[in-house]
């Protein structure tokens, strides 16, 4: 009798152990994945701040006509281009792909869930297929393994 009583005791003291461990590692989890939520809702909040801010410069360079596109490619000085010079549209692309990129990096990094990421990735290509200009400045920053400063596995990551 004694002996049955003495392996209740540790039958009972292996179970709450057990259960005690799966509520730990239960929190843990929970924990994890609301803290993995906000930093995708930070990443996410920012990142479309940010592409709001360069929304006006990235229509106006998608709305460029041929002649635009040829006289820009042509222009060897800092041209005026309705309120934009050519200076301040390079810095703006430029602007665009680092943010591209950051958005690549952290999806890489699974912290910008897929269904996010997809939607981002069919702008991105949208507004790379659309922009002659923007396409060529890509070509540019690229060249000479520039792609690495953007974070990309290979040159071909982030477009198409």
């Amino acid at each position: 009798m004694e002996l049955i009583l003495e392996i209740s005791k540790s039958f009972g003291s292996i179970i709450l152990a057990i259960v005690a461990a799966y509520l730990a590692d239960r929190h843990n989890k929970l924990s994890r994945e609301l803290s993995n939520d906000n930093l995708q809702k930070q990443l996410f909040t920012e990142f479309n701040s940010r592409y709001d801010n360069m929304n006006d410069i990235i229509q106006f360079i998608l709305d460029f006509s041929e002649e635009d596109i040829q006289k820009y490619i042509e222009s060897n000085n800092n041209e005026s281009f309705g309120d934009f010079e050519k200076k301040d549209i390079k810095f703006k692309i430029n602007d665009y792909f680092n943010l591209c990129s950051e958005e690549y990096y952290w999806h890489s990094k699974k912290r910008i869930d897929d269904r996010i990421w997809n939607s981002w990735k069919k702008g991105m290509d949208d507004i790379y297929n659309k922009s002659e200009i923007i396409r060529k400045q890509w070509q540019e920053e690229i060249k000479n393994d520039g792609w690495k400063s953007f974070y990309l596995d290979k040159p071909t990551s982030l477009f198409n």
